[in-house]
C-alpha cells in the first residue's frame, strides 16, 4: 500500500498514515528526551539508565558539545550515539530506548519488577464474593 509508512517500534512493525510519521517518530523520541534543556551545558544525549538525558559536561570551546562527546582523535562525533539532546534519536538507538522501556532488553529468565496495588494481607483479608 503506497499510503503507509513502515516504521520499527519496539522491533516490530507498525504501519501508519504517511502524515503521522513525523508526528509518531517525534513522540517516540520525545519520550527519552529532557523536558528542560540547558543550553549552556553540552547538547548530547546521554542513556541515563534509559531515560534519556542531557549530558552535563562543560562545552569545549568553539563547539556545543564537551570532549567527551565531540570529535574524537579519530574525527567521530561521539554525540551521534544518541544524538542531540534538542532533536531525533538515531532510529536503532531509539529502538533500544524503546525495548529498555518495555523491559524488553531483560536478561532470559529474569523477572519484570511488578508493582503491587495492595499488600499479601490486604487481598486476604478482602471480602470479594
Amino acid at each position: 500500500n503506497s499510503n503507509v509508512v513502515r516504521i520499527h517500534v519496539r522491533n516490530a512493525h507498525t504501519l501508519l498514515p504517511p502524515a503521522m510519521d513525523n508526528l509518531t517518530l517525534e513522540a517516540a523520541w520525545r519520550r527519552f528526551t529532557p523536558q528542560d534543556v540547558n543550553p549552556r551545558s553540552c547538547m548530547a544525549r546521554i542513556w541515563a539508565q534509559g531515560r534519556g538525558d542531557q549530558c552535563t559536561g562543560k562545552r569545549a570551546a568553539g563547539s556545543e558539545f564537551c570532549d567527551q562527546h565531540g570529535v574524537n582523535k579519530d574525527g567521530i562525533e561521539r554525540w551521534r550515539v544518541h544524538g542531540r539532546v534538542d532533536g531525533p534519536i538515531p532510529e536503532h538507538k531509539l529502538r533500544e530506548f524503546e525495548r529498555h522501556a518495555a523491559g524488553d532488553d531483560l536478561p532470559t529468565g529474569a523477572a519484570k519488577k511488578k508493582r503491587r496495588l495492595f499488600s499479601r494481607d490486604a487481598l486476604n483479608n478482602m471480602d470479594i464474593p
